[in-house]
């Protein structure tokens, strides 16, 4: 075909309000969508027709392409393309029409707008919508019409998960499960489409306390969710007089190295400053950091 081209038009998930151009009743629109396009399920196409030419019969008709050849730019004139839907339009305010993107869409038909019966997959892009005349001649009228048309993306209920943990560097991804709503996700390391809401996030690697996060998802946006875990080792500080002598469990303690880790056992604890010994007992837990504290006070008191 050789039309005027008015414009293009790139889509946006950031956008959802689209993009509007003015054209005349012979010119056309290339339509672009995002190198990534992963939350949109169809774009729009909103007509807005001149009052002149309402009610007027046809007049104008629509046409849209698909696999358009070369790529839509100012000054190219030639283009090669597939017909998707050719029809007259309508002699009233607007028109409105919706295209799938993906096979999986939640579209119908309503009184408000036109379902095209085709799915343009984003290897069909870019497309080219057209405007040429048609019906009975409006002579010097049409030329000076102008029509406005605006085309937005129809985003899925979706939003996309990212997730990374700085233990699976370390250990490798197998290392490290996730729980996502409490289903396990083999490949927890990909991005993961899911719905619009709040969703629990459960890391779990051994030797570690599960990491349990919540997140609320966005349609059409991308969410990303780094863990930050925490040993579940137990272990143990010391603050203590100088010259205090430590056992645990008749181990000899090394205070000078700041705190120990520790088993999830019973301990018995034994301190020792000179001739004064204290022993006292208790239960290391899984995920919890023990202080030991000894402190020698002295107070004179008058009557």
């Amino acid at each position: 075909m050789r039309t005027n081209l008015a414009g293009v038009l790139t889509l946006s998930a950031e956008r959802p309000e689209g993009e509007t151009i003015n054209i005349h009743y012979n010119d056309a629109v290339g339509i672009m969508l995002p190198v990534d396009p992963v939350f949109f399920q169809a774009i729009e196409l909103e007509l807005r027709i001149p009052r002149a030419l309402q009610n007027q019969g046809t007049v104008v008709a629509w046409a849209l392409y698909q696999s358009v050849t070369p790529q839509p730019r100012s000054g190219q004139l030639d283009y090669l393309a597939t017909s998707i839907l050719t029809q007259p339009v309508p002699s009233r305010a607007s028109l409105i029409l919706q295209l799938p993107v993906m096979a999986r869409h939640t579209l119908r038909n309503s009184p408000y707008a036109t379902l095209i019966p085709a799915i343009a997959q984003a290897a069909s892009f870019p497309l080219l919508f057209k405007l040429s005349p048609a019906g009975k001649a409006m002579g010097s009228l049409i030329e000076s019409q102008i029509f406005q048309l605006t085309v937005r993306p129809i985003l899925t209920d979706e939003g996309q998960l990212r997730l990374s943990h700085p233990l699976a560097v370390q250990l490798g991804n197998d290392a490290v499960s996730v729980f996502i709503d409490d289903r396990p996700y083999a490949n927890w390391f990909e991005p993961h489409l899911l719905t619009r809401g709040v969703h629990t996030v459960r890391f779990s690697v051994e030797g570690y306390r599960d990491e349990v996060y919540s997140v609320v998802m966005e349609a059409g946006r991308v969410q990303t969710l780094a863990a930050n875990p925490a040993s579940d080792v137990p272990s143990i500080a010391f603050t203590v007089p100088d010259g205090a002598v430590i056992r645990l469990n008749g181990e000899l303690v090394d205070l000078g190295t700041g705190q120990l880790t520790l088993e999830a056992i019973e301990y018995t604890v034994e301190c020792t400053i000179g001739d004064y010994v204290i022993i006292r007992k208790f239960n290391a837990v899984r995920g919890r950091h023990y202080t030991l504290t000894v402190s020698v006070d002295m107070q004179i008191v008058s009557d």
